[in-house]
């Protein structure tokens, strides 16, 4: 689950990546419009990630496992729309698209994390994705830069498809294999890591069982069931 989060954050960083570094050089230099035009382009964005998590909040536990599904095929559809066309109105409808899908993901992240953590060690992990997730960052902003202005949008774009992509098979690979594995069954008991232990130092996490057995001792003189 930790990792599924860490698939998340890259998906999240090609995007926005992209959206936040390429947006201003398309709309003012390859466009020619105004700084309200840029300013607007920004907005869909955000407005789109404030209609992504207010979805995300009112939908129930199985809308939003489809609509995290669907995030990154609705985020190459978005750059697909800006690549494409390269028009005002196309990039303002992918961008609002794009900032609802990272908005879902941003939220799933973060629940994934508090799901799989304590509270002790939770300030731990959220340091440690913020940083691992942020390397992403650290990657797409020069890159999307660097593209745009050597390539062009339109082709910077295209790279960004491919990169999203590559960045989502890892979800998408997980996720197949999760649907196509046998339920396991989780169970939280108490018990010491070794000998050395001090006493009491007792502590609980969860365990993953195959299918539960029992047995118990009956007499052969009587019929039973199992």
């Amino acid at each position: 689950a930790l990792r599924q989060s860490l698939y998340l954050a890259a998906q999240v960083s090609v995007m926005g990546g992209f959206v936040l570094v390429a947006t201003v050089d398309f709309v003012k230099a390859q466009l020619g419009l105004s700084d309200s035009a840029y300013a607007w382009a920004m907005a869909a964005y955000g407005i789109g990630a404030v209609g992504g998590a207010s979805a995300y909040g009112r939908a129930t536990p199985r809308l939003r496992d489809h609509a995290v599904t669907a995030c990154a095929p609705a985020m190459l559809l978005a750059l697909g729309l800006a690549a494409g066309f390269q028009q005002y109105i196309p990039l303002l409808i992918g961008w609002a698209v794009a900032g609802a899908a990272q908005s879902i993901l941003g939220i799933r992240g973060n629940e994934l994390l508090a799901a799989n953590s304590r509270g002790a060690e939770r300030a731990h992990i959220y340091a440690a994705h913020f940083s691992l997730s942020h390397a992403g960052w650290g990657l797409t902003y020069p890159l999307a830069g660097f593209l745009t202005t050597t390539l062009g949008f339109g082709p910077a774009a295209w790279v960004f498809c491919g990169l999203l992509a590559a960045a989502s098979a890892p979800f998408w690979i997980n996720r197949a294999l999760s649907t196509a594995a046998p339920a396991k069954e989780y169970r939280a008991h108490a018990h010491t890591h070794s000998a050395f232990d001090p006493p009491g130092t007792f502590h609980i996490h969860e365990h993953r069982h195959g299918n539960l057995v029992h047995s118990h001792p009956h007499r052969h003189d009587r019929s039973h069931r199992h």
